[in-house]
């Protein structure tokens, strides 16, 4: 999901204008006054400023650096082909394909509307995620599980590693998606869309609806478990044992995952493209230091949550 507010500009005090001409009144008026913005504005400026000093962080803790993936070790992907790891990534999308389009056929959908979207999304997910768990469990090919070498194996240390990524992959993020809208206004002259993801925008206009929220549930649990087990656990395994680079291997990854959201009824914007792809290289990052699956689910739940919450904060 893509998400940016458009902050509006500072607004004088009418009580400025009412000053008495003198020049410690001129003085009073010179001073700069803080834009007047809802709480949940500067909660948004303060993610967006964030932004560049983890940039930093992250470039000094050796971890986005050309070089710092190999100097934190490979994770082992020799036991298939190159082809077979991507070839479970495709299964695992035509599963959740296969499931959305059995339940949009299914009697009593109707044509259309919430409830619809939110059975139809939830048949999809629940398809995916059962033929990821089992394809996953097909790659270790009766080998026992060993957390921390093919990236196959769930652990519970990956729930704190996942909240501590996505905090960390949230500003950067934010921040990719304001330059982006900035880029976008003045080539188009138009400005971005506030709310770049259809559910984001449902759940704005529609926050009472029961089914929505289901829609929101699916977006935020069921979207993350079947996507990173195509993108991340299938697609970029395939590409790194493909090419034996893992920055090749997370920016295409990425890259995929980001224009994936350009297919469909309802496509994100072009501008929204930017905050999906660097949440993706972020992913991917944390999926290869930490070699496992769970980091980036979590990763993925807690910006999807973010950004829902930002939408709530909003209303």
């Amino acid at each position: 999901m893509g998400l940016i507010v458009a902050l509006s500009a500072p607004a004088r005090s009418a009580a400025a204008s009412t000053l008495p001409d003198s020049p410690a009144a001129a003085a009073v008026q010179a001073q700069p006054r803080l834009p007047r913005l809802e709480s949940w504005e500067w909660a948004h400026l303060a993610v967006l400023l964030a932004g560049p000093v983890v940039l930093a962080a992250l470039w000094l803790a050796d971890v986005i650096r050309p070089g710092s993936p190999a100097r934190a070790g490979r994770r082992d992907v020799s036991a298939h082909p190159w082809y077979v790891w991507v070839f479970g990534g495709v299964v695992v999308a035509g599963a959740g394909s296969i499931g959305a389009s059995l339940a949009a056929v299914a009697p009593g959908m109707g044509s259309g509307g919430t409830r619809a979207a939110a059975i139809t999304a939830l048949s999809g997910y629940a398809a995916a995620v059962g033929a990821g768990l089992l394809m996953m469990r097909l790659a270790l090919g009766g080998r026992a599980p060993v957390p921390g070498a093919q990236g196959l194996v769930f652990s519970r240390r990956d729930v704190p590693a996942g909240l501590l990524g996505a905090a960390i992959v949230f500003p950067v993020a934010m921040f990719a998606s304001f330059l982006a809208g900035r880029v976008h206004a003045w080539v188009t002259g138009e400005p971005p869309a506030k709310l770049a993801h259809e559910v984001l925008r449902r759940l704005g206009e529609e926050p009472t609806d029961p089914w929505i929220w289901v829609v929101v549930a699916g977006a935020v649990v069921g979207a993350p478990i079947a996507e990173e087990i195509t993108f991340r656990v299938f697609f970029q395994s395939g590409l790194l044992r493909l090419t034996g680079r893992v920055w090749a291997s997370v920016l295409v990854a990425a890259g995929v995952f980001a224009l994936i959201h350009r297919i469909g009824a309802a496509p994100v914007p072009w501008h929204a493209l930017a905050p999906l792809f660097v949440l993706g290289v972020g992913m991917g990052l944390a999926y290869e230091r930490t070699r496992r699956p769970g980091v980036p689910i979590l990763m993925h739940a807690g910006f999807n949550a973010a950004n829902v919450a930002l939408v709530l904060a909003a209303q």
